[in-house]
């Protein structure tokens, strides 16, 4: 399910660089969803794709179990870390820096 998915709407990593502070973080995301984010964030985020397409891979799929476990239960302090150590997995994956 997680392969059909990706060829549907294949997952990237994007950095998300504050206009304002010039902080940044990187996330995992599907394509439809950066550009979701893309016009949402627009005014305060410069968002640019660090890596296009994501295989489907052991941390990729850890990622998408921590989001969906996030996204059902998005104040769990267990899942936010977990979220964020499967991202970092992700990141390190791609020889991209971590989120601190």
């Amino acid at each position: 399910m997680l392969k059909e998915g990706a060829r549907e709407s294949p997952l990237l990593i994007f950095r998300a660089t504050n206009k304002a502070t010039g902080e940044s973080f990187r996330e995992v995301s599907n394509r439809r969803r950066f550009k979701d984010l893309e016009q949402m964030l627009a005014t305060k985020y410069q968002l640019i794709v660090d890596n296009d397409e994501l295989f489907v891979t052991d941390n990729v799929v850890r990622w998408a179990i921590a989001e969906n476990k996030l996204h059902d239960q998005p104040e769990d302090p267990q899942n936010k870390q977990a979220f964020k150590e499967a991202t970092n997995a992700v990141l390190r994956d791609h020889n991209l820096p971590i989120n601190v």
